[in-house]
């Protein structure tokens, strides 16, 4: 079996890190390799997508 990764976790947990430390995006894509910087927001689109849902689950 393999492990199942939460993007929407993953990515509000990549995002509150970055804050702390004061990171950016294209720091994550050039430490890691990738060729471009829209694979880190990728991982925080989701997180986005899932405060915003939460925000509006609690305005409801």
């Amino acid at each position: 079996m393999f492990p199942t990764i939460n993007k929407k976790e993953t990515g509000v947990n990549l995002r509150r890190i970055m804050d702390m430390r004061g990171v950016k995006p294209k720091d994550i894509q050039e430490y890691l390799g990738f060729g471009c910087v829209q694979s880190v927001y990728r991982w925080l689109d989701a997180a986005i997508h899932f405060v915003r849902m939460r925000q509006r689950e609690e305005y409801l």
